[in-house]
């Protein structure tokens, strides 16, 4: 009698920031998406006058090189979007949820772009994140 295991390694769950030319102000963060786990990202209103919310688009591409008169775009909006989150706040304002626990989640790619809304648009840094463990 013999058995053989196949072990295969999860993806690490990652968040790494990415600012194009270096154009946008670096106000987003967002910790690593770690599969059944709480998840949060901050985008950081305070040096922008007038901000009353923030915001944070998640698309499957990223892309870089187009400016618009709030910043580079770093997104690819023509990919599928993700998600879109939306909160009031003119300080560091916390986006917050939990990522389900799914396998078939593991290793799923998406890139972020955080947004400061109020007194003007201004696009803020990506983060490009890999869902794991």
């Amino acid at each position: 009698l013999s058995a053989h295991l196949v072990f295969t390694t999860c993806p690490a769950a990652s968040a790494t920031v990415r600012n194009g030319s270096g154009a946008n102000a670096l106000c987003f963060a967002a910790l690593p998406p770690v599969l059944g786990s709480a998840w949060s990202a901050t985008v950081d209103a305070s040096g922008h006058p007038g901000a009353s919310a923030t915001a944070i688009y998640a698309h499957v591409l990223p892309d870089s090189g187009t400016f618009l008169p709030a910043g580079e775009l770093l997104l690819n909006l023509s990919s599928p979007r993700i998600f879109v989150s939306v909160r009031p706040g003119s300080g560091l304002v916390v986006h917050n949820g939990t990522i389900p626990s799914s396998a078939a989640l593991a290793g799923v790619t998406a890139s972020l772009q955080g947004l400061v809304l109020g007194g003007g648009l201004e696009l803020c840094n990506g983060v490009d994140v890999v869902l794991g463990y």
